[in-house]
C-alpha cells in the first residue's frame, strides 16, 4: 500500500484495553456489513447508510432478490417523467491523500426501467470535512448506465483523486419508472480493500499508543474544580480568555464540573466576566440579579429562552455568584454574546427609547413585518450609529448592537454561512468585552464544545486568530448513559436519550482505557509528542458532539489536527440527564 495513503477506517472493536488488559466494547466507526447490505443489525437508520427518496420513488430492503447473501436494496420508480432521482448512499469516513487510486463498484439489476433520463448509475463523492461543510472535492460518475431490463451487472468507476479527502460517499442512483436492485458495493484504494483496513493494526500497536498517552492523562479525584483550574493556569498562564464547553447541553455531570471549574477560576485565577452563549438583552436581568438585586430568579433564568440554563445546577451557580458578589469588592459579571435572532433587543429598545421621536421612527420600521430583512439590516445599522453618537448608556448600545447583528445573521438563515457568521459575531463580541475588563482580569466563554473548539470557522478558531496563546479551552468527552435533549418529532424536552456506544476511533474510547470514572486529558502537551503525532493524531479521530436535538449520529470528525482543537478535555464515564426546574 502506498505510504501516501492514510486511512483510518475502523471495522473491528478490539481497540482499547482497560488497566486490567480486558477488551472494552466500542462501536466500529463504520459497519462493514454496509458494503454487502447484510447483517442483522443493519437498518436504514444507520448514520452511514442513507436512503433519499421523494414522492416518485420507494426504497426498501428486498429479501427475494440479491446478488450474494440474503438481500439487496430495491428502488421502485413510480413516474417515468420524474426529474428527480432516488439515492442509496454509503457514507464512509476515510482519510485519503491526493493522487490515491480509487476503484469502486456495485452490482445492479433492473426491470422495465424507462422514462426521460432513466437509468441506474454509480456515483463517487469526496469531502474535506463533512458533507454539510461545502462542495464535494471529488465528484465522479460511472460511465455505464443500466436501463430497461438487465440481469445482475457490475458497474465500476476508477479515478485518481486530486485533493485530500476525509469523507467518501458511494451512491447508487436511479431515475425513471421501473425497478433497480443494488448489492455488494466495493471500494479499493491503492489496491487495498477498505474492509481490510483497521484503526490500529494489532494489539501491540494499541498498547504502544496507550503507553504513550499515559503521561498526559490524570484522574480527577474531586469535584472542587481547583485541580482543573490549576491545569488551565499552568498550561497557558498568560491566557485571559478561557473557553469551557459541553459535549451535550443536557448532562448533569458536565455542568457540575464546568461550574466548579469556573468557581475556582473566579476565586483563584482572576476571572471576573462570564461571556454566555445567549442574547445580551435576555441576560441583562441575570447580570443585574447577581449584582445583589432582587427578583424572581426562576423567571430571570427562564427569560434566557434556552432550556439548558433552566436547571438546578445553573440556578445554584447563579445563587453562588450573587453571594460571591455580595461579599467581594471585585464583582463578577455575566454578559450574553450570541447574535441569533429571537432576543428581547427590539422590545427593550422600543420601551427605553419611546420618548425620542427620531429613534422611535427607526424602531417602528424594524417592528414592521413588511420590511425586508435586507432593509432591516440597513435600518438597524443606522440606528446603532445614531445611538453611538447620542451619548447613550452602555446597556442601550449593547442592546442595539445585538439587534443589528441578529438581522445581519438572519439574512443567512438556511445557508452554510449562518453558523460561521454566528460564531464570528460571538468572537467579535468577546473581543469587545475583553477590551472592557481590567488588564489583570480574565473571562470565561461558556458555550458548547463545537463553539469553543479551535477549528476554523468556529468561535474558538476566531478567538485563536485574535488572541493566539491568550486563548485556552476545555472540552468534554462522554462515555455512557443518558442526557436531556429536544425530541426530534414532538419538539419537547426528553431526558431519556441514550449515548450511543463510543466509536473505537474516538477520544472517548481512548480515555476509557484508563478505567477511571473521570479523567483529564492534557491534549495541549500530547499534541507536541512526536510519537503520538505520527502514530495517533494523523488518524481519523472523532469525539462525541450532541447539540440541542437528540440524534443517533453523535460523533464528529476532529479534522486533520485533532490534538490542536482543545487544550484540555475532561472524560466522564457515566452521564445522567439534567433536570428542568419546575
Amino acid at each position: 500500500m502506498k505510504n501516501k495513503l492514510i486511512i483510518t477506517l475502523l471495522l473491528f472493536s478490539n481497540l482499547i484495553y482497560s488497566q486490567k488488559n480486558q477488551t472494552n466494547i466500542c462501536e466500529p466507526m463504520f459497519n462493514s456489513d454496509l458494503f454487502n447490505l447484510e447483517g442483522d443489525s443493519l437498518e436504514d437508520s444507520d448514520p452511514n447508510l442513507m436512503f433519499l427518496t421523494d414522492k416518485d420513488y420507494l426504497m426498501s430492503f428486498d429479501l427475494s432478490e440479491f446478488k450474494d447473501g440474503k438481500r439487496s436494496v430495491r428502488i421502485k420508480g413510480l413516474n417515468k417523467s420524474a426529474t428527480t432521482f432516488a439515492n442509496l448512499s454509503l457514507i464512509i469516513p476515510l482519510k485519503i491523500q491526493k493522487e490515491s487510486e480509487l476503484e469502486l463498484s456495485v452490482w445492479v439489476k433492473t426491470d422495465s426501467l424507462v422514462g426521460d433520463n432513466s437509468g441506474a448509475i454509480l456515483r463517487l463523492m469526496g469531502y474535506k470535512d463533512t458533507r454539510s461543510s461545502g462542495n464535494a472535492l471529488v465528484f465522479e460518475f460511472s460511465k455505464n448506465i443500466l436501463k430497461g431490463s438487465e440481469d445482475w451487472t457490475k458497474i465500476s468507476l476508477t479515478t485518481s483523486i486530486e485533493d485530500d479527502v476525509n469523507i467518501i460517499v458511494l451512491s447508487g442512483l436511479m431515475q425513471g419508472q421501473g425497478c433497480a436492485w443494488f448489492d455488494d458495493f466495493s471500494l479499493i484504494i491503492d489496491g487495498e480493500k477498505v474492509q481490510d483496513i483497521v484503526f490500529f493494526k494489532d494489539q501491540e500497536e494499541t498498547e504502544e499508543i496507550k503507553k504513550a498517552l499515559q503521561p498526559f492523562v490524570s484522574p480527577i479525584t474531586n469535584k472542587q474544580g481547583k485541580q482543573i483550574s490549576n491545569y488551565v493556569d499552568s498550561i497557558k498562564p498568560e491566557a485571559h480568555i478561557i473557553g469551557i464547553g459541553e459535549a451535550t447541553h443536557g448532562t448533569k455531570e458536565i455542568y457540575n464540573y464546568k461550574i466548579e471549574t469556573i468557581k475556582s477560576l473566579i476565586k483563584n485565577n482572576g476571572v471576573n466576566t462570564i461571556a454566555l452563549e445567549n442574547y445580551y438583552s435576555n441576560s441583562f436581568n441575570l447580570n443585574t440579579y447577581i449584582q445583589n438585586k432582587t427578583g424572581d430568579l426562576k423567571e430571570v433564568i427562564k427569560d434566557l429562552r434556552f432550556w439548558c440554563y433552566f436547571t438546578p445546577e445553573f440556578e445554584e451557580f447563579i445563587i453562588w455568584l450573587k453571594d460571591y458578589n455580595k461579599n467581594s469588592v471585585d464583582k463578577i459579571s455575566i454578559v450574553g454574546i450570541d447574535a441569533q435572532p429571537g432576543g428581547n433587543a427590539l422590545k427593550l429598545l422600543i420601551e427605553n427609547l419611546k420618548e425620542n421621536d427620531d429613534f422611535t421612527t427607526l424602531l417602528n420600521e424594524l417592528n414592521s413585518d413588511s420590511l425586508a430583512i435586507t432593509d432591516k439590516v440597513n435600518v438597524s445599522k443606522q440606528l446603532l450609529e445614531e445611538l453611538e453618537n447620542s451619548n447613550q448608556s452602555e446597556n442601550i448600545l449593547m442592546t442595539a448592537k445585538e439587534l443589528s447583528q441578529s438581522y445581519y445573521l438572519e439574512q443567512h438563515e438556511g445557508s452554510l454561512k449562518y453558523s460561521r457568521t454566528r460564531d464570528s459575531l460571538m468572537a467579535v463580541n468577546i473581543a469587545y468585552l475583553d477590551k472592557k475588563i481590567m488588564p489583570n482580569k480574565k473571562m470565561v466563554y461558556w458555550a458548547h464544545d463545537s463553539h469553543v473548539q479551535k477549528m476554523t470557522g468556529w468561535t474558538g478558531g476566531f478567538l485563536e486568530d485574535i488572541f493566539n496563546d491568550k486563548y485556552i479551552n476545555l472540552g468534554f468527552l462522554l462515555g455512557n448513559g443518558t442526557f436531556t435533549a429536544v425530541d426530534n418529532r414532538s419538539r419537547t424536552l426528553d431526558s431519556d436519550n441514550y449515548l450511543t456506544p463510543s466509536q473505537c476511533n474516538s477520544l472517548e474510547a481512548l480515555m476509557d482505557a484508563y478505567n477511571f470514572p473521570v479523567v483529564l486529558f492534557n491534549s495541549n502537551f500530547a499534541s507536541k509528542d512526536p510519537f503520538l503525532k505520527t502514530n495517533l493524531f494523523n488518524k481519523y479521530i472523532v469525539k462525541r458532539d450532541v447539540g440541542a436535538l437528540e440524534t443517533i449520529d453523535q460523533f464528529t470528525f476532529m479534522g486533520d489536527n485533532p490534538a490542536d482543537l482543545f487544550d484540555l478535555l475532561i472524560y466522564i464515564k457515566d452521564s445522567t440527564p439534567t433536570k428542568i426546574l419546575k
